[in-house]
């Protein structure tokens, strides 16, 4: 049995992406085997669209101590990926949208708006 949820952005993730969008996620039933499909929506048309897949493995003590031993810079490669990205989204001009508490209130999209300091 698969599960879908449909709900409008309300939390702030990604500067790079507006508020006014609608998510459409889909879970397979966890078993063997877990698929996650992820959709970005904005006034009709797509955006964004992700899948994961993933296989259940059996995680004991050895397979945990080797995982933690054989990856212990996987935190740090996995921020340096995103401020990668981020960099590369900001250098192709795409454009910021400030989180909505640092809005100018003459500014509802927030798009390079901060308040006074």
């Amino acid at each position: 049995m698969a599960k879908r949820y449909r709900f409008d952005k309300v939390f702030h993730v990604s500067p790079f992406i507006d508020m006014a969008i609608a998510y459409d996620w889909r879970f397979t039933t966890p078993g063997a085997t877990l698929a996650v499909h992820m959709e970005d929506h904005k006034n009709g048309t797509k955006l964004f669209d992700a899948t994961l897949q993933l296989e259940r493995r059996e995680i004991g003590a050895a397979t945990l101590a080797h995982a933690l031993l054989a990856f212990p810079p996987m935190p740090l490669k996995t921020i340096s990926a995103i401020y990668w990205q981020a960099l590369r989204l900001w250098l192709k001009r795409v454009p910021f949208h400030t989180h909505p508490q640092k809005r100018l209130p003459s500014d509802p999209r927030g798009a390079s708006a901060e308040k006074p300091r």
